[in-house]
């Protein structure tokens, strides 16, 4: 008798949560109220480098380090993103893909990205675009060349985005 009484308290608590669940997905449209990009609900900065750069493997590491160490300060989310490739084609993709995932900073290392980077940089945005180790030609590029630890990290820490 107990048994049956507990069953039946479980099915109504049951039912009256799913109910409750369904009444605040449709009052809500079913959408939250803020679309977010990811659970921290800080911005993402991205890195993006060819997968083997011999000639540029220092200032990848140096860029990388300084980039982790500013977003612990800056509350941002860092994400690196290799490219198989610097040509345009190849990469072009990768860093379309990055801002059409919310990255509000894009970083290059290298200069054989700065083409794909400036292509990138074409179309009107909330990104913003680095490049390190290179001079950009489109003065909408942030260029960063000459820089190392420290002055690199605090280079890359100003450029951060805010919530």
């Amino acid at each position: 008798m107990l048994a049956r009484k507990a069953r039946r308290l479980l099915g109504v608590g049951l039912s009256i949560t799913v109910a409750a669940t369904g009444i605040t997905l449709w009052a809500s449209g079913g959408r939250p109220d803020k679309a977010i990009d990811n659970a921290s609900l800080n911005p993402s900065v991205c890195m993006v480098t060819r997968s083997s750069d011999p000639l540029n493997a220092g200032l990848v590491t140096a860029t990388w380090s300084a980039l982790q160490e500013a977003a612990e300060k800056g509350m941002v989310n860092a994400q690196r993103i290799p490219v198989p490739s610097a040509a345009t084609n190849t990469a072009l993709p990768y860093l379309n893909g990055a801002v059409s995932r919310n990255c509000r900073l894009l970083i290059a290392v290298g200069a054989p990205l700065a083409p794909v980077l400036e292509r990138a940089a074409r179309t009107p945005r909330q990104t913003r675009f680095v490049l390190v180790g290179a001079q950009a030609t489109d003065s909408d590029i942030v260029s960063i060349t000459g820089l190392t630890g420290q002055q690199l990290t605090a280079k890359i820490g100003s450029l951060l985005p805010s919530g």
